[in-house]
């Protein structure tokens, strides 16, 4: 059974709290698991914090951003 729409934003949305609070590598294990473009564009946002600017854009792309 796939997660839903609602799951996945309040996933995507802990994670971005764990990155707010200075825990990407947390907030990188969350986003990673969710396959939406909503988690994909937040998963770009973890690897900009990382230092990972490659992989970012590579994140972006499949966000459609």
């Amino acid at each position: 059974m796939g997660v839903t729409a609602r799951q996945a934003v309040a996933m995507t949305g802990a994670g971005l709290e764990l990155l707010a609070a200075g825990d990407w590598k947390a907030a990188h294990e969350i986003v990673q698991k969710e396959k939406s473009t909503l988690a994909a564009w937040h998963h770009g946002i973890v690897h900009i914090h990382e230092g990972e600017l490659d992989n970012a854009r590579g994140w972006y792309k499949r966000a459609e951003r």
